[in-house]
């Protein structure tokens, strides 16, 4: 390209040349307008490339060598050119095309227009293609297509409700229309919706989110909630379960998702495990805990699981059963091996991550860890940070802490994915995180360092007991397993609620109040000689707490002397044990450590063994022997 100063100076030796002509003709523009392809109808060319620029100069202009005898239509031109551009056809299926369009644009018919529209863009457009909206715009510059879209949207009021539906359909995909018709488009469908059947509503909806109109959502969902009765087909109970989801979360209104429920439980025995999965999504997602339902999907599954159900949806069915605490064993073992074939035979490392880190988290809240799973998730542990982002990773090393007792190779590992957590500022944006992640630690007895240097400091701590004081407790037991691990550590100052212990506000169990009962039967006759749901300074929690004398027997708390032992009493519900080796979880591994540090005697009562005695007698003969052992 010549610049103005070097073509000025070949214009000075062009002169003495005698070629001024030519070499003036190189520092003039021609502009764009005055070119013959801008009377092809305006093209909005794709391509600039010489080949391109020619080959329709030549269609465009008559006076050109090999142009054809009669004039060529524009419209013809432009459609040939799109087709030819996504590889669909060449001339001869441009001319097909065109003649229907024309014939269609001829036609006084609004069906036939209608028609002719949605053939002409199906034949033409490609949505996939990465120039699909600069082709739209190319066809839309042709006068055939144009007339014919002005002419179906002035025959509006004509068209019925399947037809209206299908160009609303066409009109949010292509954008055929400006907002101003399709504004109209959605005033001539509405009425006539009540004419449509439960699967032409359930596509309304689908399109009316396209329109961010909240009123226009809420007016369609009513009607599909009027009308559940007409749900014949499972995709169609499946999407209606989805629809009616947004709209729980806006009414207190339940009983259309009753009805839909006992549609799913009478189609249930006819659901594929793809459809099964939906419906527990679906019952995650409303947080509706319909026990006989899950129960019946459940049982459809573990009687249709195959090979072929995918990895994403096993996944899926983890988090759902999870979400609504449904603990089946069975089926917990069938997914589990499911998941663990699944991952075995996953070439990405990526994949293989994401999907197991989505269990690991459904297994630590239902407490499920069967061998052949912890080991899968154990070999793929150390990929953990290089394909999950910083908050996922502490909550997966927080879920893995839980369930699983980390060798010292594995703590160093867990070291390392800490050191490189704090390095991205977890401990300054999720504070809370942070701290869980540290107790988590705790559990396992893992980098006890990292906590004083990272968690107990007196600003994190400041911060944390006075935005978060429910998390107090957390502190308290990381402070002492810091005094714990170096007696003379000297901590930051925390809101300790005073050295006495104090009485917990958790939730009444019904297996905690039963021990409770049975301990106080052992001395009717002094009430104060059990304490009960307490909590120590160092933020631990004790269901019941007895005096015991070298005698083997409960004394007041007011007796004085030495030779009494304080028993804490602590009872291991179903979630406090890791299925399906009933064995606890690192947390109360934890209180265990920290209680008999404290001089505590301990009793632990798994729930399973309380649940198998048979009567009241029993119950007081197993506490009895407990206290007499702990104390031994």
């Amino acid at each position: 390209m010549f610049s103005f100063r070097h073509l000025f100076t070949l214009r000075q030796m062009a002169m003495q040349m005698g070629l001024r002509r030519s070499v003036q003709s190189l520092s003039s523009h021609t502009k764009w307008e005055q070119h013959s392809i801008h009377e092809c109808s305006n093209v909005r060319l794709l391509s600039t490339s010489q080949s391109e620029y020619e080959k329709l100069n030549e269609f465009a202009n008559p006076e050109m060598k090999n142009a054809p005898e009669k004039p060529v239509s524009n419209t013809f031109l432009c459609i040939t050119h799109i087709l030819e551009n996504t590889n669909k056809g060449g001339k001869e299926e441009a001319e097909k095309v065109f003649n229907d369009l024309v014939e269609g644009y001829q036609a006084n018919d609004e069906k036939r227009n209608l028609k002719a529209v949605f053939d002409t863009l199906e034949s033409v457009i490609v949505k996939g293609d990465v120039h699909w909206f600069k082709h739209l715009q190319i066809l839309q510059t042709c006068k055939e297509f144009r007339g014919l879209l002005e002419k179906v949207f002035n025959s509006l009021s004509n068209y019925n409700e399947h037809d209206l539906l299908n160009l609303l359909t066409c009109q949010l995909t292509f954008r055929i229309y400006d907002k101003t018709r399709e504004a109209k488009l959605w005033e001539n469908v509405l009425p006539k919706s009540n004419k449509l059947n439960i699967s032409g509503l359930i596509r309304l909806h689908h399109m009316s989110k396209n329109s961010k109109d909240n009123s226009l959502q809420n007016q369609i969902a009513k009607q599909i909630a009027r009308r559940w009765m007409e749900i014949e087909k499972v995709n169609e109970l499946i999407s209606v379960m989805k629809i009616m989801i947004l709209e729980s979360k806006k009414s207190s209104e339940a009983s259309v998702f009753d009805h839909l429920e006992e549609k799913a439980l009478q189609k249930a025995e006819t659901l594929n495990l793809e459809e099964i999965t939906q419906v527990l999504f679906a019952l995650r997602a409303s947080g509706r805990r319909n026990l006989p339902l899950i129960k019946s999907l459940a049982y459809c599954m573990k009687k249709k699981m195959s090979d072929d159900f995918p990895l994403k949806s096993t996944a899926s069915v983890f988090t759902s059963i999870s979400k609504l605490n449904f603990h089946d064993a069975a089926l917990l073992g069938l997914l589990s091996d499911h998941a663990v074939m699944k991952v075995n035979g996953v070439q990405e490392k990526k994949e293989a991550v994401n999907f197991l880190s989505i269990i690991l988290m459904s297994c630590a809240h239902l407490r499920w860890f069967p061998p052949n799973l912890e080991k899968t998730i154990q070999s793929h542990f150390e990929e953990f940070p290089n394909h999950l982002n910083p908050h996922h990773l502490c909550f997966a090393i927080c879920n893995m802490s839980k369930l699983h007792s980390f060798s010292e190779s594995e703590k160093e590992v867990v070291r390392n994915m800490v050191a490189k957590l704090e390095e991205k500022g977890i401990e300054k944006s999720h504070p809370v995180v942070w701290l869980n992640l540290a107790l988590a630690l705790g559990w396992n007895d893992c980098s006890v360092d990292w906590v004083l240097s990272s968690v107990l400091k007196q600003d994190f701590v400041d911060n944390i007991q006075k935005n978060f004081p429910a998390m107090v407790s957390v502190l308290r037991q990381l402070d002492y397993e810091a005094s714990f691990a170096f007696p003379n550590f000297q901590g930051p100052r925390l809101d300790l609620g005073g050295q006495k212990p104090e009485r917990t506000n958790t939730k009444q169990d019904s297996l905690v109040t039963d021990v409770i009962d049975i301990t106080h039967v052992l001395d009717k006759q002094m009430d104060e000689s059990v304490q009960t749901r307490i909590m120590t300074s160092q933020g631990h929690e004790i269901d019941a707490l007895v005096l015991v004398g070298n005698d083997k027997r409960v004394v007041p708390f007011s007796s004085s002397g030495s030779n009494f032992h304080k028993v804490a009493i602590k009872v291991l519900k179903f979630q406090d044990m890791i299925q399906p080796g009933v064995v606890p979880t690192s947390e109360n591994r934890m209180w265990v450590r920290h209680m008999q540090s404290l001089g505590y005697k301990l009793v632990v009562i798994p729930y399973n063994e309380w649940k198998s005695l048979p009567g009241n007698n029993s119950k007081m003969m197993y506490l009895e022997k407990k206290i007499t052992e702990s104390i031994s």
